[in-house]
């Protein structure tokens, strides 16, 4: 269970005309009419300043606090602090057993306000905003109109590629301090993180920053690249295991011979539990060798500029590399696929890849050396990866008018549940617009 969303939406709520006016009532049973509903109070003391109301037959002008519950205002001390003194109606989510009992510091009876039934139905679920009720308002999404819906999706598309390329960027910005090629290590970070799925995503993104694309091009051959990676990542095979398997001593004896090792990532930090066999890391550390072995393959930019011109196949092939021939035959150490492969990714995975490291990548390229609509072709590559399932995100959006159909609609909702649903941003989400016209 996630703690209630912050105070601030409440009166965010109030100050927007989210909730039924015409029928407020105090828990007293007086009726409440708003004259001015006030402004947000930037600095400490009462949340909303400046509201005018009849409460009864009586004009009040003065300050709004709002609270979950009516027990919040003695647990914030607000019953002993004379600024709140100013207070006319103190506003809450829902009734508790010190509703209608507060007063204020100078001894005087606070009237006070149950918001929860005025509110729209599928807003009724804030004050528990666990993961399994988000969104709020999937009961209303049946009333977005498809088109309405569709430019939600596309709003948000963009919004998602722009973080991704932002974050791209700023990733590229660190590193060029360092005299280093910085866009190509700033890839090599996101493929790796990439790979990692979302169990492991930070062990391999960390794997790529202690083992970057500079050191591995000054090593002389594949085997002690690949040394290193398992070396540091702490996935190198058990001294048995390599008596009995030609690569496995190979890459054992490569590691010993190195020199000026990074640190090992911490073991704790892996994710083996409940992990399918594929995305386990052996064999995506081994999928990271091979991408780094094609990386390494000067000039790489001007190549996926290339293959992005060409569409979607094309950048496909390009990142398409074999791993080496011990795991075009083995799913870890020791333990052998029942169909050998050559190739270390797979289509959705190859997918995933070009949504999350490789477009990033090419909108984050100068854009002085590329063409004027460059953003807009890798837009229109972005929206054309076909969608490779549902996930825990885009699964609670299915069966609705904003139910995924491409990988970048999946990518939409993410951005959607990430910076508005899950932090209780309703105000500011184009859904909540749409639906309530906030």
């Amino acid at each position: 269970m996630r703690p209630a969303p912050s105070e601030r939406l409440l009166h965010a709520l109030w100050l927007y005309g989210a909730f039924e006016t015409h029928a407020l009532r105090t828990v007293e049973g007086l009726p409440v009419r708003v004259v001015r509903l006030g402004r947000p109070n930037p600095d400490q003391g009462p949340d909303i300043e400046g509201a005018e109301l009849f409460i009864g037959e009586q004009r009040w002008a003065g300050a709004l606090e709002f609270h979950w519950r009516s027990a919040d205002w003695v647990r914030h001390g607000h019953h002993q602090d004379p600024r709140y003194n100013a207070v006319i109606l103190h506003l809450i989510w829902r009734a508790d057993p010190c509703t209608g009992a507060l007063y204020r510091a100078d001894g005087s009876r606070l009237p006070e306000l149950v918001l929860q039934p005025l509110a729209p139905a599928s807003l009724r679920t804030l004050e528990h905003p666990d993961l399994e009720r988000i969104p709020y308002c999937k009961p209303e999404l049946a009333r977005l109109r498809p088109e309405e819906a569709r430019r939600i999706l596309d709003t948000l598309q963009r919004a998602r590629l722009l973080d991704k390329t932002a974050r791209f960027r700023r990733d590229s910005e660190r590193l060029r301090t360092r005299q280093i090629a910085s866009w190509d290590e700033a890839l090599w970070r996101a493929l790796a993180e990439a790979l990692g799925y979302s169990a492991n995503r930070e062990p391999m993104r960390l794997l790529a920053e202690r083992v970057p694309l500079e050191r591995l091009r000054s090593l002389p051959d594949r085997i002690s690249r690949e040394a290193l990676l398992f070396g540091v990542a702490g996935w190198l095979p058990d001294p048995e295991q390599a008596r009995l398997d030609a690569y496995a001593q190979a890459v054992r004896a490569a590691w010993e011979h190195l020199a000026d090792l990074p640190e090992p990532i911490p073991g704790t930090l892996w994710r083996t539990a409940r992990v399918r066999p594929a995305n386990h890391p052996v064999p995506r550390i081994a999928q990271a060798a091979a991408l780094a072995e094609r990386l390494l393959e000067a000039p790489f930019a001007p190549r996926l500029q290339q293959a992005a011109q060409q569409g979607l196949p094309a950048l496909r092939r390009l990142l398409q590399t074999p791993v080496s021939a011990y795991w075009q035959e083995h799913r870890t150490w020791g333990v052998r696929l029942r169909q050998p492969s050559r190739l270390g990714l797979g289509r959705e995975r190859l997918d995933v890849l070009l949504v999350n490291a490789v477009l990033p990548a090419l909108c984050a390229l100068r854009e002085e050396a590329q063409p004027l609509d460059w953003f807009a072709r890798l837009l229109a590559l972005y929206r054309s990866v076909p969608l490779r399932g549902y996930n825990r995100i885009s699964r609670r959006f299915a069966h609705s008018p904003l139910s995924a159909q491409t990988e970048a609609d999946a990518q939409a909702l993410q951005h959607l549940f990430g910076r508005f649903c899950s932090e209780g941003g309703c105000l500011h989400c184009p859904v909540g617009t749409a639906l309530y016209g906030f």
